[in-house]
């Protein structure tokens, strides 16, 4: 199960349960989660290194959260211990090699939940508690299973009585029924604390849709660029590195024309309203924006860099909800390339930019920016 509740495999288990019967449950998975949660943490960690070290290794520090020095250990005991994995909140962004798709990192660790760290006697396994990770303390519910177990007991009346392929068809089909009550009661609420339609993308995470977009159709508004006498010219300079000069180049995309829906109409007089302009309005990934950060947007006056990034980092998450790998140049970098700084933009990327499907460069002309 997931922290939320919901349930992601199960096992009908013939004898007592063991670690085996966990690691049978994750290695079934495409992707094995990068944090797991185990009332017998250490026997599970162990279990998988000696069962499948090389398919999916339990690193580092054998899944522990530090590595079990003498100094580690006294620390994490007292309290005095933070292991931070910021990727639990932000993607990655370098993913590493076989990182977990949503996190894009490629560490595993098996912790103990909070009813069960203290049943050990290794002192090392204090490495693996849940409030050493400040993203993890006191926002998980490690009990999910232990409570849906105790949901599931009023069941034991009929399933007990039924035959083996019986039980199981019983058993996936009310599986079934409480992951749809759960997740339609946790949209529901978040439509209502978001006032946005919401909608799954690829790996079943809840986000704020896109009118012109439906989860349905993976390939979505094409975006086309129109040339109307395309003229390229090619210039040979001093430094042997080629100008390209495009001419008449306009994109449109269908959704563009239409006029705002009811409900992006209402979200706009709300965000462009008169309230307090500090009031937070939305977050992109790290950046919070206020009130008056909007009020730049799309209006007479300057946009403010910060926005224009925020914008930029949508269009490169809705590129990859498509498969593309688009690299978005940071706007306050961007007008250091232009007199009187003059800098050599190549110093601004990163040495696999090449690797990118698409470069965005916002670039300012008085008046308003363009995307290139």
């Amino acid at each position: 199960m997931c922290p939320c509740g919901i349930v992601y495999s199960i096992k009908c288990n013939l004898r007592a349960e063991s670690p085996r019967d966990f690691a049978d449950l994750l290695l079934s998975w495409k992707h094995m989660p990068n944090v797991i949660i185990y009332d017998f943490a250490w026997g599970l960690a162990t279990h998988l290194i000696l069962r499948a070290s090389e398919k999916v290794p339990i690193a580092p520090f054998e899944g522990r959260l530090a590595e079990p020095t003498q100094s580690n250990i006294e620390l994490a005991k007292y309290g005095q211990l933070k292991v931070s994995l910021p990727w639990l909140n932000t993607k990655k962004t370098v993913p590493d090699l076989n990182g977990h798709p949503v996190t894009g990192s490629s560490d595993h660790y098996v912790l103990y939940d909070r009813f069960h760290e203290a049943n050990t006697k290794d002192s090392k396994d204090v490495l693996r508690k849940l409030t050493l990770v400040p993203q993890l303390a006191g926002k998980v519910n490690s009990q999910v299973a232990e409570q849906l177990f105790a949901k599931m007991k009023k069941n034991n009346y009929f399933l007990n009585m039924s035959l083996p392929s019986t039980d199981l068809f019983q058993m996936r089909n009310i599986i079934h029924h409480y992951n749809e009550k759960k997740n339609n009661k946790r949209l529901e609420g978040l439509k209502k604390t978001f006032g946005a339609t919401m909608v799954t993308n690829v790996y079943g995470q809840a986000v704020c849709g896109n009118p012109c977009y439906s989860p349905e159709e993976p390939s979505g508004t094409e975006v086309v660029m129109e040339h109307s006498t395309p003229t390229v010219t090619m210039v040979t300079t001093g430094g042997n590195r080629m100008v390209c000069d495009i001419k008449h180049l306009s994109a449109s995309r269908s959704c563009w024309d239409f006029q705002p829906s009811d409900r992006q109409t209402s979200m706009l007089d709300q965000v462009l309203s008169k309230n307090d302009p500090n009031e937070k309005i939305a977050q992109v990934g790290r950046i919070t924006l206020q009130r008056k950060d909007f009020r730049t947007l799309g209006l007479s006056a300057e946009l403010e860099a910060t926005i224009a990034n925020s914008c930029l980092d949508v269009i490169v998450m809705a590129a990859k909800e498509k498969g593309m790998d688009v690299l978005a140049a940071n706007s306050y970098v961007v007008v250091t390339w232009l007199p009187p700084l003059d800098l050599d933009p190549f110093v601004s990327f990163l040495d696999d930019i090449a690797s990118k499907d698409y470069v965005l460069l916002p670039a300012w002309k008085p008046g308003h920016w363009m995307l290139c």
